[in-house]
């Protein structure tokens, strides 16, 4: 993160209990954050922000070398104070019941991307270039042909 710009480059993934590098060179990116996402990150970052980096194995995309990395968690467990092992615990324990309490039906989390893809496009403020380019797409093709039906064209 670099909250002082107001962006997120993501290098790294977990799959499969493993953390990796991302599957592509272009899939490695920089996203700038909205404003409220970038609000709650600089609260997050404050309480975060005096713990030590974290030594992990991360497998290269040779998928055979792995190299450890020294990382900073933003999102950690608040009773252990670890970075969460799985995504059940934030789906089933917080996502869920945030979701149910709110009167809204559930979706799982990577519908989130989904929701912001189109409420970018249903509202215009950005370009489907941009949004192309936030999203970690080739081009803006993918945009098109995916959420085609929330293209604002005013």
């Amino acid at each position: 993160m670099d909250l002082a710009q107001g962006t997120v480059t993501f290098r790294r993934s977990k799959v499969r209990g493993a953390y990796r590098v991302t599957k592509t060179r272009r899939s490695t990116r920089k996203v700038r954050l909205l404003a409220p996402a970038w609000d709650a990150l600089q609260k997050i970052d404050a309480l975060n922000r005096k713990r030590k980096a974290e030594t992990v194995d991360i497998v290269e995309r040779d998928n055979k070398t792995v190299r450890q990395h020294k990382l900073h968690f933003v999102f950690l467990n608040t009773k252990s104070g670890l970075p969460h092992v799985s995504d059940f615990v934030v789906r089933d324990r917080f996502f869920k019941p945030h979701l149910l309490a709110a009167g809204v039906y559930y979706h799982g989390p990577g519908q989130c991307r989904n929701t912001y893809a189109s409420q970018l496009l249903t509202t215009g403020v950005a370009s489907i270039d941009w949004i192309a380019e936030q999203m970690g797409h080739t081009n803006a093709n993918m945009i098109r042909q995916h959420y085609g039906t929330w293209i604002n064209e005013d």
